[in-house]
C-alpha cells in the first residue's frame, strides 16, 4: 500500500475487508488479507482524465408532473403555471473521490450530483430519467475521457502526493 502504480497490479483484484476504505491511519500488511483478493487472468488497465471529468455538469431531463419546485427554481413561478411540458430540462453534476481501500490506494469514485446538490444513490431503485442521466454520463462524459494507454507527455507524479507512512 502506497507503493508505486505498477500495471501489473490491475489484475488483484481487492475483496471483501481488502476492499473497505482504508482509514488513512492503520498500518497495512498484505499478509493480513491474503484470502481477500482476487487474481484475475484477463484485465484492462483504464486510465481517466479527471480534469475532464470533474465539476462537468451533464444535462438530463426530470419529469414535470413531480418537479414543480424545480420548475419554480429554474424558471419562475409563472412559467411552471403557464407551461404544459411533460419533462424539464436541468443539469447534473459530476464529482470524482479519491477513497483509498485497504489494498487500492489509488481506488476513486465517481459521484453523480442531481439539480439540488444531492448524491444521486446508484445503488437503489432509480427512476428512469436518473437512468437516463447515468447513460449520458458514460456516452457523453466518460468515453471522451478514458484510455487505455498514458500519453507521454504526462507528467509523472510526485511519490510525495500518494506514499502515506
Amino acid at each position: 500500500m502506497g507503493g508505486k502504480f505498477n500495471n501489473d497490479h490491475i489484475k488483484f483484484v481487492p475483496k471483501n475487508k481488502a476492499s473497505n476504505l482504508w482509514d488513512g491511519k492503520t498500518k497495512i500488511y498484505l499478509s493480513d488479507y491474503v484470502n481477500d483478493i482476487e487474481i484475475e487472468k484477463i484485465y484492462c488497465i483504464i486510465y481517466l482524465n479527471a480534469s475532464g471529468i470533474e465539476g462537468t455538469t451533464v444535462p438530463y431531463k426530470v419529469p414535470a408532473k413531480n418537479n414543480k419546485k424545480i420548475i419554480e427554481i429554474l424558471y419562475g413561478k409563472e412559467y411552471s403555471q403557464s407551461e404544459n411540458m411533460s419533462h424539464v430540462p436541468v443539469q447534473g453534476e459530476l464529482r470524482i473521490s479519491h477513497k483509498p481501500t485497504n489494498l487500492n490506494y489509488w481506488h476513486t469514485e465517481l459521484n453523480l450530483y442531481s439539480l439540488d446538490g444531492k448524491e444521486i444513490n446508484r445503488d437503489k431503485a432509480v427512476p428512469k430519467y436518473i437512468k437516463d442521466f447515468c447513460n449520458a454520463v458514460f456516452t457523453d462524459v466518460l468515453n471522451a475521457n478514458l484510455f487505455q494507454e498514458l500519453t507521454t507527455n504526462l507528467m509523472m507524479i510526485p511519490n510525495t502526493f500518494y506514499i502515506k507512512n
